[in-house]
């Protein structure tokens, strides 16, 4: 069995298609580039999304805090067909996408930064679900609950 036909712990990663790890050898990205974009990839698929993105942001903080500079790399063109191609598989919405583009071909610390910005919006996307997540829901009316507290009415007028 090869080790793209399973997953320990989970199915966040979506190995049915085109795996992160794939991407990270095709690209090649470094350890913390490629740190940083697995987190940014995998958010909404598994249940710590606010977690992952917080993830993400220390590995791209170090990256930009590190004198490191980006492996060498396939031509550029080869590289954006490649990183739209693992976007299209696993059906990354925009701003993941930009991430991963911005990841996989940055060459300065201002791209860095710009990549930061996006991070920036997913993580407020993730906090803004993860608040109407833990919002209480309306319980349906039955004979066993019709004594419980309800939630205040809103006035929405």
């Amino acid at each position: 069995m090869k080790a793209n036909d399973y997953q320990v712990g989970g199915d966040h990663y979506g190995n049915k298609g085109y795996p992160h790890w794939d991407l990270a050898l095709a690209v090649p990205l470094g350890y913390l580039d490629g740190c940083t974009t697995k987190y940014v990839a995998r958010w909404r698929k598994k249940g710590t999304p606010v977690l992952d993105l917080k993830k993400a942001l220390q590995y791209l903080n170090k990256l930009e805090e590190s004198d490191s500079v980006p492996l060498l790399r396939r031509p550029f063109e080869e590289i954006v067909k490649e990183v739209a191609h693992f976007n299209e598989v696993n059906n990354l919405p925009d701003v993941e996408r930009a991430y991963m583009a911005a990841l996989c071909t940055w060459k300065t610390k201002e791209d860095l930064r710009q990549a930061r910005e996006l991070l920036f919006i997913l993580m407020d996307e993730a906090e803004a679900l993860a608040q109407v997540a833990s919002e209480p829901r309306p319980v349906p009316l039955t004979d066993d609950n019709k004594h419980a507290e309800r939630a205040p009415k809103r006035d929405y007028w």
